[in-house]
């Protein structure tokens, strides 16, 4: 007999769908509106025109070749057409894998609480600085992505004892880690998972033997298959783009800090960042408590909050060994974006807690809050003509207008080099026959012949004697107009 579902349920989950729909209806907008990116705009030019090979053993030791994310894009252009919306193509349909992750998660998590299903599924979604990244050539949406349908699998697992959810959930991460590399502590957290859970859940030690060698040898073969551009980007410090002033400052205060930008609400991200982790060692503890009441038993690891617990410790634990033993740094911002999942999966699995009885109006009351404040952060952070990370490169199409030549004669621009790799974009893939760019440079050229300069505002004083300013843009750029 089929189950029906109740009035709250299909009001929630349909609340879900169209708050996921109305964001990426504005994902799809910037996709096809907003210039391509400094880093976008390298990846197609420099990694594309290499075979599938090539790019997976890093034809070079640069990290902007984030293997999986080049791969979908070159097929992706290959299929539509070099574009900068075709370069975008992947990571935007990667926001449904995430939405499906999200929804796989709280089906299992917020079962009991209907009514919380709808404001849990915003807390994932209190982010535009994460969100910017489905409508980005790069492997940051896909790695989260990725991850979070991970999550979603570790949970439906351990908690329904399914197997096959498990190898799931730990391929998932192995192909997260592809997209960035920064998330194979994600993927090595997930292997202790899937060990952990075949060692709780064996029927007998040969079976499980038997699944921990399968574990190991394809551990073995991805860290094989992964060597050569790991070995590569150490030997030329490409992990040192970030410091390393411990994992609170650098991890968590970074990624909060920029998920806040432009907040009317959340003015001050180290009180939110402290609250965070707050949070994170209240439920933490109370997973410890689970635990302990039930004895270490089966039982109490099928408890969401102890599942997701345990992925985040063994996670933030990966890190912190990495940091200590290999050197290499705490991630920062857009790297550390995979945890931003992980910590708000914490959160929402610490929501199935949430007292009964006489205290049961304090679940709709945080529930109406949640709701008021992901309106009122969302509607006032997101940005439809801009990336938040790059919003310097957010002009490039003005400024095209701007110095086009109405005779169609050549104009010349010379560029700062942050602005560079858009420009050049354009001028290789699209039509702009009448653009002459100059070489990339790293300097600023006060001698430059260039008919116009592009360049950031604190260096206009270079140019002042020969150039003058024409126009000026958001994120602190200004064209300049040679003297003649």
């Amino acid at each position: 007999m089929r189950r029906e579902i109740p009035p709250i349920a299909k009001t929630q989950i349909l609340g879900f769908v169209a708050v996921f729909a109305a964001l990426y209806s504005v994902l799809i907008f910037k996709v096809f509106t907003v210039p391509i990116t400094h880093d976008e705009a390298w990846t197609v030019i420099n990694y594309t025109k290499y075979s599938t090979w090539e790019i997976m053993m890093y034809p070079d030791a640069w990290p902007n070749n984030h293997i999986l994310n080049t791969l979908f894009t070159k097929f992706s252009c290959w299929i539509f057409g070099t574009h900068d919306w075709s370069a975008r193509i992947p990571n935007l349909l990667f926001y449904i894998v995430y939405a499906f992750g999200v929804f796989r998660f709280l089906r299992v998590t917020i079962q009991d609480k209907m009514y919380l299903f709808l404001p849990a599924a915003l807390l994932f979604l209190l982010s535009p600085y994460f969100l910017d990244f489905f409508a980005l050539s790069r492997g940051y949406g896909i790695s989260s992505a990725l991850t979070m349908l991970s999550l979603s699998f570790f949970v439906s697992g351990f908690h329904h004892r399914i197997n096959k959810h498990i190898w799931w959930a730990v391929g998932l991460a192995l192909l997260a880690s592809y997209a960035n590399f920064t998330v194979l502590v994600f993927w090595a957290a997930a292997v202790l998972m899937a060990a952990l859970y075949f060692l709780l859940f064996k029927s007998s030690w040969g079976e499980c033997l038997k699944r921990w060698g399968i574990l190991a040898i394809t551990s073995v073969g991805y860290l094989t298959l992964i060597a050569q551009p790991i070995y590569k980007m150490r030997s030329t410090d490409q992990f040192e783009y970030w410091t390393s002033k411990g994992f609170y400052d650098e991890t968590i205060f970074s990624v909060v800090h920029k998920s806040l930008l432009d907040s009317g609400v959340f003015t001050r991200a180290d009180w939110v960042a402290f609250g965070v982790f707050l949070c994170t060692i209240f439920l933490w503890v109370i997973a410890l408590l689970i635990l302990f009441k039930s004895r270490f038993s089966k039982e109490g690891f099928r408890q969401p909050l102890v599942i997701i617990s345990l992925v985040l410790a063994f996670t933030v634990s990966v890190n912190l060994i990495q940091t200590s033993v290999l050197g290499v740094p705490n991630l920062n911002g857009r790297t550390a974006l995979f945890l931003l999942p992980i910590f708000t999966a914490l959160i929402v699995s610490g929501l199935r807690f949430i007292p009964k009885g006489k205290f049961r109006g304090v679940g709709p009351v945080l529930a109406g809050l949640i709701v008021l404040i992901a309106i009122q952060h969302l509607t006032t952070t997101v940005r439809t003509d801009s990336f938040k990370e790059w919003k310097f490169d957010a002009s490039t199409f003005v400024v095209l207008d701007e110095i086009e030549s109405k005779d169609g004669s050549k104009v010349t621009l010379a560029t700062h080099w942050l602005y560079n790799n858009s420009f050049a974009f354009y001028k290789k893939y699209e039509s702009v026959p009448w653009l002459e760019l100059a070489s990339y440079d790293e300097v600023i050229d006060p001698a430059s012949n260039a008919d116009y300069y592009y360049l950031p505002s604190e260096e206009v004083h270079l140019l002042e004697e020969r150039f003058q300013i024409v126009s000026e843009y958001q994120g602190g750029a200004v064209l300049m107009k040679r003297l003649d």
